[in-house]
């Protein structure tokens, strides 16, 4: 396997809930199967939360659910904190509690941490409310901040003063039962920062940090802490014993074969959000070794959709089949939330849809590669990966028709798999 892809292998497959794989035969029936996920040294993996993310990554806060300043490298500053006060996105008592005290001022907790210079940070937090609605996260104070509003599940202001720290940005994602991570990231330009708070808020402001009369009663319930040295945020890396922790890489093995992988016919599904605007990040269904062509990829280049139709006889890289007139680049993603794509091919057609809607169709192609496509990689070609969020990776061994993409690609979120095979009166077996 080279740097920085994910082969998965050969079998009967879909990426679907962590260890759900699938792929629609041509009688309309689905097989499932699993897949094992075991550690190694250089790999791109996907997480907990969907995102695939490349090689060994730090969480380096070292106390990431102690918030506790009598226990942990934290400071409390007009707060009260008490541990294990109520259940976490993890499903056990270890979430901590955060109280204002009656003062009139800033109600917060800091750590710091060794900045270096020229470094994008992700820093993220789990976050409940517990009588206040509303808090900030800042690396810097004015620096760096985004405020979080916990009542609706939006970022309400996201800054940073262009001199210290740019390419700001900042998320919030909910774990239900009222649980909300909370994630800022930034360009550190300077060295001037060097630590990361968490505010409490008695109203909604777009200021980084706010002054105000504290009840002595309200506050939030907080886990999970993590800050890194990426410019987005991965699944949560714990740190219980005060030390920064380093997460091994992973690698997914046992799935995918190569006769369920139909080079004459199939359709490529992708449903996920943008993990950035710079550059191109893309599956690719190939022939094997870096998925060097032939290849259908699916994904962004920019603030765009991106598809490509490779037949691989030639120079690899020119012998696109949809780049003359090029139709490759599709405009209208959702910039901010999850996009669902699909490219359906044949040997002589290819149709793609997004988000429910029909982008491109086109008829006449020659699709008649030397090597067959026996492979899904998280990325295409020599050192290439895709970054950002994934809810769902599915390949078909038919060209599924126009009514079977619009409805896979539309505005209908599923519960599951068996759901969507439902909806479409296919059957999982």
């Amino acid at each position: 396997m080279g740097k920085g892809v994910v082969k998965l292998g050969e079998g009967n497959w879909a990426v679907k809930d962590g260890n759900l794989l699938a792929a629609k035969e041509t009688n309309g029936r689905f097989k499932n199967a699993e897949f094992t996920v075991t550690r190694g040294t250089d790999a791109t993996y996907v997480g907990k939360d969907g995102l695939i993310k490349k090689a060994s990554f730090y969480n380096l806060i070292d106390y990431s659910e102690d918030f506790d300043e009598t226990t942990s490298d934290w400071t409390n500053t007009n707060v009260s904190v008490e541990t294990n006060s109520t259940i976490s996105p993890q499903g056990i008592n270890n979430a901590a509690k955060i109280t204002e005290d009656t003062s009139n001022s800033e109600h917060q907790i800091q750590f710091v941490f060794s900045q270096t210079i020229n470094t994008n940070y992700s820093y993220s937090v789990f976050v409940k409310a517990n009588g206040r609605n509303y808090c900030g996260m800042n690396i810097g104070a004015s620096r760096l901040y985004a405020n979080f509003d916990l009542t609706d599940g939006s970022v309400t202001n996201v800054q940073s003063n262009g001199t210290d720290f740019n390419n700001e940005s900042a998320s919030i994602t909910s774990f239900g039962n009222g649980w909300y991570k909370c994630t800022l990231s930034g360009y550190a330009l300077t060295i001037n920062g060097s630590y990361v708070r968490f505010t409490l808020r008695n109203v909604e402001s777009s200021d980084s940090f706010l002054n105000y009369l504290g009840d002595g009663t309200s506050g939030v319930y907080i886990w999970g802490a993590q800050l890194e040295a990426l410019s987005y945020a991965t699944s949560y890396i714990p740190t219980l014993t005060g030390s920064t922790v380093t997460r091994a890489t992973e690698t997914l093995n046992g799935s995918g074969n190569s006769t369920l992988i139909n080079t004459t016919q199939g359709t490529l599904f992708l449903e996920s959000k943008l993990g950035g605007t710079t550059g191109t990040k893309l599956f690719s269904l190939g022939a094997g070794t870096n998925n060097a062509d032939p290849a259908v990829l699916v994904g962004y280049t920019g603030s765009n959709m991106y598809f490509d139709f490779i037949d691989g006889v030639g120079n690899p890289g020119v012998t696109s089949l949809v780049d003359s007139p090029d139709i490759r680049i599709i405009s209208g993603i959702n910039t901010d939330s999850y996009n669902k794509m699909a490219v359906s091919y044949t040997s002589t057609s290819v149709t793609v849809f997004l988000n429910g809607v029909k982008k491109v169709t086109k008829s006449g192609v020659d699709f008649t590669p030397t090597n067959n496509l026996k492979a899904l990689y998280a990325g295409y070609g020599v050192g290439s990966k895709f970054e950002g969020e994934v809810k769902a990776v599915a390949v078909f061994n038919e060209a599924l028709s126009d009514d079977e993409l619009e409805l896979l690609t539309g505005v209908t979120n599923y519960s599951s798999f068996g759901a969507l095979a439902a909806a479409g009166g296919y059957t999982i077996i």
